[in-house]
């Protein structure tokens, strides 16, 4: 399969590298010169958690006229840079393929439509494929999981179901699904309970439920969120929504939040896709969402004095 990956940064260097090696051709596309320089001189390692190294050498550029010829577009950036990552793209992807995002937060989907238009066949998905940056051509991958993938409208054409057997294949355990936006929705209850409140305090994810003010801190959002959930006619996951965001937290209590990596680095942050999503949809339905409120605009604002 031919692939491009849109956002050469830890999550799509380790798919870029990971799919690579599985024998598929991979051209990672980046907006950041020296970081593709720095690709094009040198193998893209992955470092497991066990110690195992993996180095393949992946096709990179800055230029999306040399990524056209793919039958997957990947999409890696940030939320807030969807637009920019995507108009190079504009009117130039071909129509037998297919672009897929992986980011975090809801309303991606209608992101990406804004920018390519409605003949781009556009499919969803998340992942527990987890990967931190080491410096350009170095990536950890911190921890696996399944990554599941769907269509907005709940078909499941061969395309797709080509896309998950190659994932699998490139050691990228995936499956397809009808019912996306569920899952999607389910990360969001994560994201939503530990990404701002981390962020904010600096906490390690465990932190925040061995902490009592900070685990009714959690519910409450979660709280907000599961109902904007049933609202937009979700169906509730299968167990309760703060259980399984404090399983979550707990599995990975040693690690830091993406968006509290990327306050400290100076980085604009995803709290308009995650909290900021559940306050909009929220005020539409007339749903309570003040915590999740409040929590956007602290970040907004912790995110303009990361040192402060």
């Amino acid at each position: 399969m031919q692939v491009t990956v849109i956002g050469a940064g830890a999550m799509g260097s380790l798919f870029g590298a990971l799919l690579q090696r599985a024998g598929n051709a991979v051209t990672l596309v980046d907006v950041r010169a020296e970081h593709v320089a720095a690709l094009r001189k040198r193998d893209l390692t992955i470092e497991e958690s066990d110690g195992a190294r993996l180095s393949v050498r992946v096709p990179t550029t800055t230029d999306a006229s040399e990524a056209l010829a793919a039958d997957l577009f990947l999409l890696f950036v940030k939320t807030p840079f969807t637009a920019a990552a995507l108009k190079p793209f504009a009117g130039r992807i071909p129509a037998r393929a297919m672009i897929l995002t992986l980011q975090n937060g809801i309303g991606n989907d209608e992101a990406i439509t804004r920018v390519l238009g409605r003949r781009v066949t556009i499919a969803l998905g998340v992942t527990a494929q987890a990967a931190t940056s080491l410096g350009p051509t170095a990536v950890r991958h911190r921890s696996t999981g399944p990554t599941i993938i769907g269509l907005p409208n709940g078909q499941r054409p061969a395309e797709l179901e080509t896309i998950a057997a190659t994932f699998s294949e490139a050691g990228i355990p995936t499956r397809t699904t009808r019912h996306v936006f569920e899952h999607v929705w389910q990360k969001l209850l994560v994201n939503v309970g530990i990404n701002a409140l981390t962020a904010l305090v600096n906490l390690p994810n465990g932190d925040l439920f061995t902490d009592p003010e900070m685990a009714t801190l959690v519910r409450r959002l979660v709280g907000e969120a599961a109902s904007v959930m049933r609202a937009e006619g979700i169906p509730a996951p299968p167990r309760d929504p703060v259980d399984f965001v404090r399983a979550v937290a707990e599995a990975t209590r040693t690690e830091r939040s993406s968006m509290l990596e990327d306050v400290l680095a100076g980085r604009r942050t995803e709290i308009d896709a995650i909290n900021g999503a559940i306050v909009r949809l929220g005020e539409r339905h007339g749903v309570d969402v003040t915590a999740n409120r409040v929590m956007t605009t602290l970040v907004h604002q912790r995110a303009k004095h990361p040192q402060g």
